[in-house]
């Protein structure tokens, strides 16, 4: 799901070095596309943030932190919504068991890295603007590795899609005010009858109050969770202008931080829905 990278001679996208570590890190199968815009945009930023998010992002105590970020949406969307189908629908569409697997996958290992996207995302504007982030002096041991990283994330290119996916992309952006199509809908894009019964299904609850609320909630949670995180973060304003960064590119970096801040809890919504339709009810 990350942005196209260079393509080396053996054919497989290469990355910079420090997205390929953020990626390995967070033990993801694709680049977080905020990662990946700050690093378009002011790489110097990534580098000297990952310095300090690196050894915080590798603990045990920050998988915990981002686990229980997404039990919390799943609590919340299970609470919210009902899905009007579910695997039997699925297959009446010509899409298999198996197939209704992975894209269940698909969506888990999504929800995965999205849950510690938003996490640094927030501890990041919450730096940012000179809050206190962490507790110092914890002890903290290893997180445990994952298969997750193995995932296969279904790509769908927008410039290729039918006129059913783009329908479904364009009223869903409208509705949850996006400027590009969301992730979670992307992901279901080789499906067009699929992609057009579940944002049918899901439209009446993104364009309510309770998904806008499920949002800030979700922000709040990540918020909270950041003065749990095992260590410090040193990049306010401040202490980024003392390191020779520029007002336009903290002013950049904070543009950034507040597009993904409002971006991921709405693709983390989505794709929570999505994947509840598919469990056996």
């Amino acid at each position: 799901m990350a942005q196209p990278q260079p393509m080396p001679s053996n054919g497989q996208p290469s990355a910079p070095a420090i997205l390929q570590d953020i990626t390995q890190s967070l033990q993801l199968p694709w680049t977080p596309h905020a990662f990946v815009d700050l690093n378009d945009e002011v790489p110097t930023y990534v580098k000297h943030a990952w310095t300090q998010l690196a050894p915080l992002v590798r603990t045990a105590q920050f998988a915990d932190l981002a686990n229980e970020i997404e039990s919390y949406v799943d609590s919340e969307v299970r609470n919210s919504y009902r899905p009007g189908y579910g695997p039997g629908s699925l297959q009446q569409l010509g899409i298999s068991i198996g197939e209704a697997a992975e894209i269940r996958t698909a969506f888990g290992a999504l929800l995965f890295g999205w849950s510690q996207t938003v996490l640094i995302v927030e501890a990041l504007r919450l730096a940012l603007d000179g809050q206190t982030i962490g507790m110092p002096n914890v002890v903290t041991w290893p997180r445990e590795p994952t298969n997750w990283n193995q995932a296969i994330i279904p790509i769908t290119d927008e410039t290729v899609m039918g006129e059913v996916v783009r329908n479904v992309l364009a009223e869903a952006r409208q509705s949850l005010g996006l400027s590009e199509p969301p992730e979670a809908l992307l992901a279901i894009g080789s499906w067009p009858r699929y992609a057009r019964m579940a944002w049918d299904d899901l439209s009446p609850l993104a364009q309510g109050p309770t998904f806008a609320a499920l949002r800030g909630q979700m922000i709040e949670q990540a918020r909270q969770r950041c003065a749990r995180l095992p260590g410090h973060l040193e990049l306010s304003d401040t202490q980024l202008q003392a390191n020779s960064f520029n007002p336009i590119q903290i002013q950049r970096v904070r543009e950034i931080l507040d597009r993904w801040e409002f971006r991921l809890p709405t693709d983390m919504t989505l794709a929570a829905c999505c994947r509840s339709a598919l469990e056996e009810q």
